[in-house]
């Protein structure tokens, strides 16, 4: 089971740069990945097909799990190198 939500992540993780530029910026990409797992957990409260709720299971984990590498991309991108050590540290602390 673990594999499978893992292989799932992957599948998404791999086509982010192409959701990204369809659905014309990073943010949009970030929104939808909040959407699809809630839409996902919606239809598996009404869901009675295993077909169905395999999809839904599969599209929670791929989307909702590739959300925390493409924010830590993000914030990457975002901090300049020579300060990235000390700010990733103090966001660590504030955790």
């Amino acid at each position: 089971v673990h594999a499978c939500l893992c292989l799932a992540q992957i599948a998404v993780l791999h086509r982010v740069e192409w959701l990204s530029a369809r659905l014309g910026s990073r943010a949009r990409y970030l929104a939808l990945s909040t959407f699809v797992p809630g839409v996902s957990f919606v239809v598996l409260a009404y869901s009675d097909h295993p077909l169905a709720t395999l999809a839904a299971v599969l599209s929670a984990a791929g989307f909702g799990l590739s959300r925390t590498p493409v924010l830590s991309a993000e914030r990457n991108r975002s901090i300049p190198s020579s300060q990235r050590a000390t700010v990733l540290s103090v966001i660590s602390m504030c955790r």
